[in-house]
């Protein structure tokens, strides 16, 4: 009582001691909010204000009625917690919190005149000039500049319930329990996450269906796709996981680009049971609010089906632990689900994450773009989390969060429906926020192959934000993946048109005893050779676009070329069907071969830039005999194959002065994470995005550089010191190299007092001293003769460019950009490349200007004197163009084979019978009899 007493006269004191009258107004007003904050807090836990949706706050998550849920043996009840006001606050400092004293929104009348504003009128310019409209009105502009026209009205209506607070139900958002999260972040342990892991599920969910555990496990994988050229790696991973207790889920994105995978995969699931496809298709964008809706609304379809787990897999992850293994890893944790999270220690650190996160926005989807639109407040009594958007689900949690019909879930899902990376965040803030939390391991068993520095870039091409992604596991990653393969049971990314060894190597290992039953027919062709789908002639919506030109004039090139050659000598005519939609031309392939490969059946398998060998084409034509009678549909196959031209010069003549550099390409859909090209060439869409790639030798240090004395100067007063690029102590060869590392053009050596004989203090810098600083050549001239500087005096040597050491220096290099009249209209000097880098690579598309179709050339001259030339094509926009004609001397043609056309009863009794066997495609059948060379 006594201690009750003195808090009051004290807090009294506070309040009427000032001398100033204002001082004592703020004083009042601040001890009146505090008690307004508490009274409030206090009403909505007792139930004594009402929820926005009428209930009272603590009915909002009816936790008996929720759906299908575990209770484990052994476990013990959570206490129920609320985090209030006030320690939100202490927990979130840096993220904008929501006004204690606030319902869920103003009147309807703000909202209401919001939506009415002509926010595209010049009325409004000074309005979205202001802070709280900035990512209105970027998002504006970028939704014009795109042709967005109809996200318009669905921007300013998000921006307008976001802005007024009528947009999202925070009251519902207020967790029932939590799972201690805020002593996890604390503490930042093994031992309490697992601790907080084993503890049980309320005794509220004790109503719920028990799981039970005698019934056979079965197992959901969810493969989410979308490029065409990685069908043959998905079947492949399939093959793998194929297991009696497992199902498989394909959900292929909505995009055009995915029609083919689409098409593909629906035939190969009706020739299967355990393959389904999910019906609905979403835009399932980086970083948009499509992939998690894709993911709830899959798993409804999914929920048809008996499965105990389903776990998330893109089209480039790969299963490492046998399926086996796998399954009954499982089986063993009924109930629990799986995930990865940020567990930051300190406060600053969780607010920093949620920070970049996005967490803090409202954003909205529309044509596949993420709209960045209002900094929106955030709800103190949730405790967000993040981690990675790859998991594995029990089947009651899937069920809740896609299900739940509670109000607190549909307000999460609303919350999440308009959150940037909403998929890293929507399942972890949910569990943590209630009694799941007892059933979720902080283990997602995915191995990434994150390297620190790579992977991470900002990008405006789905939505304004960065992000980070792991690399293409390769051959020399494959020893430390296969290390972890006990706990980390799938791997991302693999990708074989990058490295086919490594994906050989964790099928060889998944796949286990069972490799030699399991693998196809065709498994060591398969593993040697990739083929990548380009075009198919169903794609209707890519006749006439990107890629079509230069497809069709492969094909009718083809045609005219002596890869015919055979089939005249044995008689038969071919004609071209130009009536045909796309002049016959049904299928293009881009066929990947590893080095092991030397030969195959009609293709003469020569080196190229890229890793492509050739493009498989299979045209439909006409087939006549020599003698008459009726002409025969026949689909010819034949190989596109790279010239050497372009290669050759492409790289330095070796009669020349040595250079490091090794070859200078240029190419397209630069990977930032790989550092390979998507897009080789050599011809290019008008739209293609171009950038060089020079690969170097490193150079040779442990050699003397070639260096030239400047003159002795003055190393303080009239020319600063240079005290930022002190090295010592350093030989003349030591420094040198060190500024050759550096980059640096010259050197000094001062002062050799204290040293050892031959060696003074090093600096490296990129320019001449001023004349003013010059001194007396004998001022840097040690008693010994050496040219090593003295007190205050630096002896200045500059890194000779000697071609015959130049593969032992920094070399400079420019950049011209030719047209094909000898022309240049670009250029770009000043350029190098350090000592020890194998790689460096340009943004030509930023710099040069549009290139008209055409042919041009990239010139990278070196060190002034020698000079390599890189010939590359842009496309004319049809195959009719006679711009075309001085292209063929890039590409070569060979004739594979010939074989009926599609729903032809037998093949045709007057094909040519000296051509080759067919290869063996993804559409065709392993023949008997081929042979492959290998290494």
């Amino acid at each position: 009582m006594a201690r009750g007493s003195t808090a009051f006269r004290r807090s009294w004191l506070w309040l009427t001691s000032s001398s100033s009258s204002s001082a004592t107004t703020a004083r009042w007003a601040t001890a009146l909010l505090l008690i307004s904050a508490v009274a409030y807090y206090k009403g909505t836990v007792d139930g004594r204000y009402p929820a926005t949706d009428g209930t009272k706050p603590n009915d909002n998550i009816d936790v008996d009625t929720a759906v299908e849920s575990v209770v484990l043996p052994g476990d013990a009840p959570i206490a129920d917690t609320h985090v209030d006001v006030v320690k939100s606050a202490m927990v979130w400092p840096n993220l904008r919190m929501l006004n204690p004293f606030a319902h869920s929104g103003v009147s309807a009348a703000n909202y209401s005149e919001c939506i009415k504003v002509d926010w595209e009128s010049p009325e409004a310019e000074e309005e979205l000039r202001k802070p709280e409209n900035e990512g209105l009105a970027s998002s504006l502009q970028r939704a014009k500049d795109a042709k967005h026209l109809g996200c318009i009205s669905t921007i300013i209506d998000t921006f307008c319930q976001s802005r007024f607070n009528v947009l999202y139900d925070y009251e519902s958002m207020r967790p029932k329990s939590s799972c201690g999260i805020d002593q996890i972040f604390k503490e930042g342990s093994s031992e309490l996450r697992k601790q907080y892991t084993d503890t049980a599920v309320p005794e509220s969910f004790s109503s719920a269906r028990k799981i039970d555990h005698s019934r056979p496990y079965n197992l959901a994988l969810l493969l989410v796709v979308y490029s065409r050229s990685v069908l043959q790696q998905i079947k492949r991973a399939i093959n793998v996981m194929t297991h009696t207790n497992v199902i498989i889920f394909i959900h292929v994105d909505r995009s055009h680009g995915s029609d083919y995978l689409r098409r593909e995969l629906t035939a190969y699931a009706l020739q299967r049971t355990d393959v389904h496809m999910i019906p609905n298709s979403f835009d399932t964008i980086w970083a948009g609010s499509g992939l998690m809706e894709m993911y709830l609304s899959a798993t409804k379809f999914m929920l048809q089906f008996e499965w105990d787990h389903f776990i998330n897999l893109s089209e480039v992850d790969f299963p490492v632990m046998p399926i086996n293994s796998m399954i009954s890893e499982l089986r063993k944790k009924r109930g629990y689900s799986f995930l990865n999270a940020n567990f930051d220690k300190t406060v600053q650190e969780r607010g920093e994450t949620i920070n970049r996160q996005g967490i803090s926005w409202t954003a909205v989807q529309c044509d596949r773009y993420m709209y960045r639109l209002h900094e929106r407040t955030l709800p103190p009594s949730t405790q967000f989390m993040v981690g990675s958007d790859w998991f594995m689900l029990s089947r009651p949690f899937a069920e809740y969060v896609s299900s739940g019909n509670t109000s607190y879930m549909r307000a999460m899902r609303k919350f999440y429906h308009h959150t940037i990376l909403n998929a890293e965040s929507f399942l972890h803030t949910t569990a943590v926020n209630g009694a799941w939390c007892a059933t979720i391991e902080w283990n997602n068993h995915r191995y990434e192959n994150w390297h620190p520095g790579s992977g991470c870039q900002c990008s405006k091409r789905t939505v304004d934000w960065c992000g980070c992604s792991p690399l293409t596991v390769r051959w020399r990653d494959v020893q430390g993946v296969l290390m972890q393969a006990s706990n980390r049971w799938h791997v991302r990314k693999v990708d074989q048109r990058i490295d086919m060894q490594a994906v050989s190597a964790l099928e060889e290992h998944a796949l286990g005893d069972q490799a030699k039953r399991r693998r196809p027919l065709a498994a060591t062709f398969l593993q040697h050779l990739y083929w990548a789908n380009l075009f198919h002639y169903e794609d209707v919506q890519q006749a006439g676009g990107q890629g079509w030109a230069h497809f069709s004039y492969f094909a009718k090139q083809f045609l005219k070329s002596d890869a015919l050659k055979t089939m005249q000598e044995c008689g038969l005519t071919v004609m071209p069907l130009n009536k045909h939609p796309t002049g016959g031309l049904l299928h293009v392939h881009a066929l990947y071969a590893d080095r092991s490969i030397k030969e195959l059946p009609g293709i003469t398998i020569r080196s190229s830039l890229s890793g492509i060998i050739g493009y498989v084409l299979r045209i439909l034509v006409a087939v006549q005999p020599a003698t008459g009678g009726a002409a025969t549909p026949t689909i010819i196959e034949g190989v596109v194959q790279e010239s050497p031209y372009r290669m050759q010069r492409s790289r330095p003549s070796t009669s020349s002065a040595p250079t490091r550099l090794k070859q200078a390409i240029v190419g397209a859909g630069w990977c930032l994470k790989d550092l390979v090209f998507r897009v080789e060439g050599p011809v290019f869409e008008p739209e293609d995005e171009l950038r060089v790639q020079h690969t170097w030798k490193k150079a040779n240090l442990k050699e003397t550089p070639n260096t030239s004395y400047v003159g002795c100067f003055g190393n303080g007063g009239e020319y600063p010191r240079w005290a930022s690029e002190h090295v010592s102590p350093k030989s003349l060869s030591e420094c040198a190299l060190l500024a050759i590392s550096r980059k640096m053009h010259f050197f000094g050596l001062e002062w050799s007092e204290g040293f050892k004989p031959g060696f003074a203090e090093c600096a490296t810098f990129n320019t001449m001293p001023p004349h003013s600083a010059e001194r007396p050549g004998t001022e840097c001239v040690d008693g010994q003769g050496a040219q090593l500087g003295a007190y205050y005096r630096a002896a200045v040597h500059r890194v000779g460019y000697n071609p015959r050491l130049a593969l032992l220096q920094a070399q400079e290099y420019a950049l011209d950009v030719i047209d094909s009249a000898g022309r240049t209209v670009w250029s770009k000097s000043h350029l190098n490349v350090g000592s020890s880098e194998e790689t460096t690579t340009f943004d030509l598309g930023a710099e040069v200007p549009s290139l008209e179709p055409g042919e041009w050339i990239l010139r990278t001259r070196i060190d002034g004197t020698r000079s390599v030339d890189t010939p590359f094509v842009i496309a004319p926009r049809t195959a009719d163009d006679p711009m075309w004609e001085g292209v063929t001397k890039y590409f070569d043609f060979e004739q594979v084979c010939t074989h009926p056309a599609d729903g032809a009863s037998a093949r045709p009794t007057h094909v040519c019978t000296k051509l080759p066997a067919c290869l063996q495609t993804p559409w065709s059948s392993l023949r008997a009899g081929l042979n492959l060379t290998l290494t």
